[in-house]
């Protein structure tokens, strides 16, 4: 299957920038930089941050899942966050509370 954003790349690199796994682990990236100005802010505990940043790993997601949320969602944001809080709650109930 192309997606329609894949015929916007006329390189493999560039196609890369825009595959699943690419803009998957982008949008993670940001929740733990975020997770971590929080903590600096004392917004939420360290402790928090690092069990979040520990469990966003696009290899712990399911890309296509994720795909299929969105689409109902109207925006990958909602279903990342809601998959996010479920790995972050396996390691840690307490520091699931804190996810964007």
């Amino acid at each position: 299957m192309v997606r329609l954003i894949d015929s916007l790349a006329t390189t493999e690199p560039l196609a890369e920038l825009f595959s699943d796994d690419s803009v998957l682990t982008a949008m993670l990236q940001f929740e733990v930089a975020l997770a971590h100005a929080e903590a600096r802010l004392g917004v939420i505990p360290q402790t928090a941050a690092d069990v979040i940043a520990a469990s966003a790993k696009s290899s712990n997601f399911d890309a296509a899942a994720l795909s299929r949320a969105a689409l109902r969602a109207g925006t990958p944001a909602i279903p990342l966050a809601k998959a996010l809080t479920e790995q972050v709650r396996k390691s840690s109930p307490e520091a699931a509370r804190f996810v964007h």
